[in-house]
């Protein structure tokens, strides 16, 4: 409607709004029948002027016949007006609409990461994923691996929304746990500007935005924060599964027997496994309870098997076991309450409660600031006979760890509050570990 009659409007505009005189013309146009409401207000103006003088009811006739004329060529000129406004592309229309404005793109990356494991030019840094942490006011994480004995500056290139790039020196933070190995988990802390509102991010040598802007970026995860209603109560984050490991029983087993304590998601880093594992595999990926990461760790360095590098030679320890583990703890911050760091042989077994939840719920009541619990661990016997450990501790403890053949300790973090420990006994099947 609205450009139809701004179509009809395009003529020449009116020469005068003044009223035209009262000739015998227009009192015949007037009194035609193709002017009913012109007829209704006469026949008003008849009945107010019956009792006048006819001097008096000639003049006033005039005077509302002259208001009317006045009233509907203001109209029309309003009519006019308006439409020619609407129908004007060069003018702007601002509402009190709620309607969220279209969302700006960013003025980069050209080239986004489709793999787990990123490179950097230059470097011996090996990026992994990027997470905005909220904790830390518009910093962008990165998760990242790096030669502890090739330390080298960095740059982070921020894509900002709607702006130009941003580049600001990277700040490193080495964890300082590596076994001896070279190559040893890292974070680099990326500090934006106000207003960029970043989406991407990647790592530089040089200050050159032209060079930086060609590199591979990866995009920034974790945007919005969230601090209750998490889709997910508790994931477990299995460690990387590598070489020719097919054990479908064991994997099944495990996968199970958290899928009856309450648990409905597990995320699994891969590198590689046995064909017949792979079936599984798909299996509860296609259920929607496993979630498989690609950890091509392999094709980027020499990963050991092992634990320390005087027993295995590698580049890094464990096929890069620690930054997979921190990896998925900002994954899942805020989509899980709870995470649990444990391999496909850790089972973690309440010994007083009926399933996980009621007992995060006990411990997490009677240490309200605790974010991250520690829990004993232990082995199964090889035999009966040879478990001759006190199990005084089984019915004061609130779970079991049961690790088949392992010797880490298991966590169970709190992905939302900060970072304060708590270890908690609990009883198992063998001997203690790491405490």
């Amino acid at each position: 409607m609205l450009r139809r009659r701004a179509a009809r409007s395009s003529g020449p505009e009116p020469e005068s709004l003044d009223c035209p005189p009262d000739t015998p013309d227009n009192r015949e146009m007037r009194d035609s029948p193709t002017a009913p409401l012109t007829d209704r207000t006469d026949q008003e103006v008849e009945d107010h002027t019956a009792n006048m003088s006819p001097t008096g009811q000639m003049a006033d006739v005039h005077q509302s016949r002259s208001q009317k004329w006045k009233v509907v060529l203001i109209i029309l000129c309003l009519s006019v007006t308006v439409s020619v406004t609407l129908s004007s592309p060069l003018v702007t229309f601002r509402t009190n609409s709620t309607q969220a404005p279209p969302p700006v793109l960013s003025t980069c990356p050209l080239h986004t990461a489709n793999e787990t494991i990123t490179p950097v030019k230059g470097s011996t840094h090996l990026m992994v994923s990027a997470y905005q942490d909220h904790r830390e006011e518009g910093a962008t994480r990165i998760i990242e691996m790096v030669n502890r004995d090739r330390p080298m500056s960095l740059y982070c290139v921020l894509c900002c929304l709607g702006h130009a790039p941003q580049v600001a020196p990277a700040a490193v933070v080495t964890h300082s746990v590596h076994y001896g190995y070279p190559y040893v988990a890292a974070d680099m802390l990326c500090l934006e500007e106000p207003g960029c509102h970043a989406t991407h991010v990647t790592l530089g040598t040089s200050l050159d935005i032209q060079d930086t802007l060609n590199r591979t970026f990866l995009s920034i995860q974790n945007r919005e924060r969230r601090e209750e209603d998490f889709p997910f109560y508790l994931t477990v984050c299995m460690s990387s599964m590598f070489g020719d490991y097919n054990n479908v029983q064991q994997f099944v087993q495990t996968m199970e027997f958290y899928k009856l304590l309450g648990v409905r998601r597990v995320v699994l880093y891969l590198t590689s496994c046995g064909p017949d594992l792979e079936k599984v595999l798909q299996y509860y990926a296609e259920e929607g309870t496993l979630e498989v990461i690609g950890w091509p760790i392999n094709h980027f360095l020499k990963p050991s098997t092992g634990w320390e590098a005087q027993e295995l030679e590698g580049d890094i320890h464990l096929n890069g076991q620690l930054t997979i583990m921190n990896e998925c703890i900002y994954r899942n911050m805020y989509s899980s309450r709870y995470v649990l760091l444990a391999d496909v042989d850790q089972l973690l077994v309440p010994a007083s409660h009926s399933s996980l939840l009621p007992l995060m719920e006990d411990l997490q009541g009677q240490h309200p600031d605790a974010a991250v619990f520690l829990m004993e661990t232990h082995l199964f016997p090889a035999t009966a006979s040879t478990a001759t450990q006190d199990h005084s501790a089984r019915r004061r403890a609130p779970g079991w760890i049961c690790w088949t053949t392992s010797t880490e300790s298991l966590f169970l973090k709190r992905t939302s509050a900060p970072t304060r420990w708590w270890s908690t006994p609990v009883w198992c099947c063998r001997r203690p570990c790491l405490r």
